[in-house]
Order: C-alpha cells, then structure tokens, then sequence
C-alpha cells in the first residue's frame, strides 16, 4: 500500500481521537467503510511511531484540533498523540472487526448484526447476604420521617489551578502557572472560571455545605481528574482519585458514599482495556472507597471497578462500570463482548436483591444513551425486568443536570403523526417505568455553575416503595461562581425544589413524561428547563425538541429515531465534554 493510505490512516486515528460533531470532522459511512477495510492491514506492516506519530502530529496541529494558537497546538497535539498512539495501534493491530462494524462503533455508520455475547459467566459473584466487613452508619438508626441523600457528579477538581492566571491560553484548559497572568477579563478567579475545573478550594466549600445538610447518604458518579487530557499520566490520575476520596473520608467518615468511575480516571482518558490490566486503577480507587464498603464490594471493585453496598437495611445500590461499554472506549473494538461479565454480575445480583426483599437504585457515570446500543439494550431489559425492585437510577458524564426516562424492553417508540408546523401532535407514546437522574457536574468547566442535588424520601415505607411514589421531591443547589469570586465567598443556594418548579404533583416517572411533553410544547418552561438544566446560564441554541428526545429515549438509535420524527437527518450534538 501507498503512503496515501497511511496519511488517511492517520487522519482517522487524529479524527478518532478528537471525535465530536462541533470540529467538523464529517466523515460519510462509506468513507469510513472504505478507510476502515485498509487502515488495518497498513497499521499492521507500518505500526511503528517514527512514520504514525510525526503525521498524526502535523495533521492535529494544521487543523487546530481542540487547539487555537501554534504554541497551544503545539503542547496539545504532542501530548495527546503520545498519550494515545501506542494503544490505538495496538487496537488496530487486533482488531477482529469488520470494516462496517468498526464504523457503527463509531457512530458513523448503522449497526450490523451484533455480535454475540459470550455464554453467561461472572468471574467475581457478588454475594449480598455477606456482610462483612459492613459499616453500620448513624444515620440506619433512623426509620421514621423523611430521608434525604445526595448526588453530585464530574467533580474534575484541578489541583494545579492557580488564581489570577490566564483563562483564555488556546488550550482545552487553562489557569494554571504555565498560562501566565491573566488580563482585564481573563483572569482566574478564587473559586475557579467557566473555562476551567475547579480548585481545592471550591470542592471543599461545596462538601462542607453538604456535610451541614446531614444527608442520609451520598452518591457520587465519577470523574475525578481534570480536563488536562494531553498531559495526564497514571501518577496524576491517581493523585487526583487519592486526593477526592480524601476529602470525601474527612467530611463524610460517618455517612455512605457509593462513588462509580469516570471516564477520566483511566490512562489514557476512555481507556478501559478490562480487568486484569486496569488494575493499577480498580485497586487503587476500591483502596479510597473500602471507608464505607463491605468485603464484597471491595473484591468485585478490585476486580472490574463495579460493585454492590447497603446504603441503608433495605436499600441496596448497584456501582457499575460504564466504561466499559461506552463508545468511546477503543478496547471494544478489539473484543465488543461483556468481556469483565459485569451485565451478568448486575442480573444475579437483581436476583439477590430480589430475593432478599431490598430495594435497588443503578449508578454509573454514563447513562444508557452513551452506551454502545447492544449494551444499552441489555440494561434497559434488565430495568424493566426488576422493574419491582429498582427505584431509581443516577449518572454522570453529561455536566448539565438532565434526565432520561426508561420504557418497558417490550414497548417501541411510537409516534404520534405530526401535522405541518403543529408539535402538538408530536409526543412519543410510551409508558415509562424508571427514570435516571443527571444532578449534574461540580466542574465549572463549559459554562456552567457548579452544583449538586438534595432527593428526599420516607424511610418507613421504603420496602413497599415503586418508582412511582420513593422520591418524594428533589433541590437543586447551585453557586454563582462571578459573585462568589466576587464576593470572596461561595454560596451554594438552593434554587429551587423540583415538583414547586414544574407544577409536578409527584415524581413519578409518568410525572417526568408530561414534564418533556411540556418542555416541547411551552417555550416559557423549555427556556425556564434550560436554565435549570445549564444551572443558572442561559443557553440559547437549546430547543424543545433537543430536550424532549433526550427525555424519551434511551439509546442512541431511539434519540436518532426521535430525531428523524421532527424531520432532522442527524442528531443534535449535546454540549461537548472531553
């Protein structure tokens, strides 16, 4: 083969590894089919760095690839072909894929017939009626009145950031050291930028205002090191992961916090090759978490990084790690199984739980839609099978506070016809059976205010409770990070309580239906929506119909569906998070 298809090779592994709609890297399905049949067999006689790297490098910093200046491009195109390049070819070298079935991973082309999963194994059983080494927390004394427990989400706390530096350094992140002073109004406040993660100090300000809140217990979806992506290393992400769970043992060392991995904590970032060789990761975060889990948690989550844990007697939450099915991890396509056996470790532990009369809520980082779709399936076929004992579920990953409605496995989307220009004739018709909540990031990084959410409930009725009545409302607690740089001082203020907000009678997952359906159909609450969901910065390229198909599906097939129903050929991207 010629040069030519090693220059397109690059071009791929560049575009790959940057992947998002707002580069404008449009690449059609038969381009890719027609690259992905001969990029393979040239990696396979050319995997060497001294022809890949040196093109790959020239390609990103040419096109300014999450870059805006030479310099800037200079530093981040380096960093990230280092930190990816190896591993990629490595991917590519074997693959067993096909052409087709590399594309549909990427979301380029349409899903080929799945490939089957291997026969049902569980390499490490869960056994939930072992409770050793179980912490017997204050607040289980507590059977009566109304509980509440938090959840907050993408913490990404950068423990470089320095005040009074530039936030605008053509990076993908600033304000640190390295960037310089910053000018008239681009300069790095106390307690962090719109650009940029959060320090320290914004992180400990945000737990100690939960920790006077006196949850029952605390939810934690992941991403803990920063946005830095093109300069990471095993030793930073672990000195991020050591340095969270620090905190949350300081000011939580009497209150359960179930935290599940981000697709940050890997090296590089998305990476998760499985158990085996991400132990350098699973052992060390399970090391930071055993403060509040039993000995069966700590040998599932040393093992893949998924795990199960009482919260309270009656209540069980299922970690899960999503990393492993999302499409943004490269591993799958080199095995695109359930290669850790994790859906049939959560299916026997469903069955456990069942059988022992408890209560589930799911948590992860990704929610079902950044899935790959067969993984996804699998999940939403499990919700609806123990749709008696799962409550509610919690993810990440999104930065903005969302929310994604679940449907019976055995119930299509189908949609209402549409008259010309009349939406009203639009809505989805499903039932819904589970909701998963995205509380949102603490990470200011993109233009949004760092925040967490507070989810009541009553403790006496919980082993008869359904989706339908166990939340019985949530706040939104959010700062305004100019008047608390401003001020010298962070406020987290509650801003508002979900079903007052909404005019919701409850928060059933029925409620959240009509919810969308009035979303779509009222710009008032679309706009009032937007601002809630982006907490407290408005965002005018958000539509109706953007939040109305994120609310009503669940895979990334249903929201192109939805999509397609309102007359659009292709879906519209959501706010970028690297």
């Amino acid at each position: 083969m010629n040069s030519r298809f090693g220059l397109l090779s690059v071009f791929v592994l560049v575009a790959v590894l940057f992947a998002s709609p707002s580069n404008g890297l449009d690449i059609s399905c038969d381009t890719c089919k027609a690259l992905a049949s001969v990029i393979p067999p040239f990696i396979r006689s050319n995997s060497t760095r001294s022809f890949m790297r040196p093109v790959a490098v020239f390609i990103c910093e040419n096109l300014k690839i999450e870059c805006q200046n030479p310099d800037a491009c200079k530093d981040v195109c380096n960093g990230i072909i280092d930190e990816h390049i190896d591993e990629i070819l490595q991917i590519v070298s074997e693959t067993t894929l096909s052409a087709p079935e590399i594309c549909a991973m990427i979301k380029l082309c349409p899903a080929p017939t799945p490939i089957p999963d291997p026969k049902p194994f569980i390499p490490v059983p869960s056994n939930c009626s072992d409770l050793s080494g179980e912490k017997q927390f204050d607040s289980w004394k507590l059977t009566s009145g109304t509980g509440s427990f938090v959840h907050l989400s993408d913490m990404h706390m950068d423990l470089f950031y320095v005040p009074g530096t530039n936030t605008q350094c053509g990076e993908p992140l600033c304000c640190r050291a390295k960037n310089g002073p910053g000018g008239p109004n681009t300069t790095a406040g106390l307690f962090g930028d719109y650009q940029c993660d959060p320090p320290q100090i914004t992180v400990e300000s945000l737990l100690e205002k939960i920790a006077q809140l006196n949850p029952d217990f605390i939810l934690y979806t992941g991403d803990d090191p920063p946005h830095d992506v093109w300069e990471q290393s095993r030793e930073k992400n672990l000195l991020a992961i050591n340095s969270l769970n620090s905190l949350f043992a300081k000011y939580f060392p009497n209150t359960p916090v179930i935290s599940a991995l981000g697709n940050h904590e890997s090296y590089p970032v998305n990476q998760y090759e499985g158990p085996g060789f991400d132990s350098w990761l699973y052992t060390t975060a399970t090391l930071g978490w055993s403060t509040w889990l039993p000995d069966d948690a700590v040998r599932t989550s040393n093992y893949g990084g998924y795990y199960t844990a009482r919260v309270r007697p009656g209540l069980r939450v299922i970690s899960m790690n999503s990393n492993f099915f999302s499409n943004d991890n490269f591993w799958l396509a080199v095995n695109n199984t359930d290669f850790s056996g994790q859906l049939f470790w959560l299916e026997d532990v469903l069955k456990q739980a069942r059988a022992l009369d408890e209560k589930v809520f799911l948590i992860a980082h990704h929610i079902s839609e950044d899935w790959e779709d067969k993984y996804g399936n699998r999940l939403i076929s499990l919700v609806s099978e123990y749709q008696d004992i799962i409550l509610s579920q919690f993810y990440g990953h999104a930065h903005s506070s969302e929310l994604q409605l679940f449907h019976s496995v055995n119930e299509t989307l189908k949609f209402k016809s549409v008259s010309e220009g009349n939406l009203h004739s639009a809505p989805v018709q499903i039932d819904p059976i589970n909701v998963g909540f995205i509380s949102g990031s603490v990470t200011t990084y993109q233009d949004l205010n760092p925040g967490f959410r507070v989810y009541y409930y009553d403790r006496a009725s919980l082993s008869t409770a359904t989706p339908k009545d166990f939340l019985l409302d949530f706040d939104q607690y959010w700062a305004d990070l100019v008047a608390g740089n401003k001020a010298g001082q962070l406020d987290w203020v509650k801003q508002f309580s979900a079903k007052d907000r909404y005019g919701m009678p409850d928060l059933s997952p029925a409620s959240f239906l009509n919810l969308a359906e009035t979303v779509l159909y009222n710009t008032t609450t679309m706009h009032q929506y937007s601002f809630d969901t982006n907490r407290g910065i408005p965002s005018p390229s958000d539509s109706g119909i953007a939040f109305y198909c994120d609310m009503l599906t669940s895979t990334h097939a249903e929201n192109a569906a939805c999509w397609g129903h309102f007359g659009f050929t292709a879906v519209k991207p959501k706010k970028q998070v690297c």
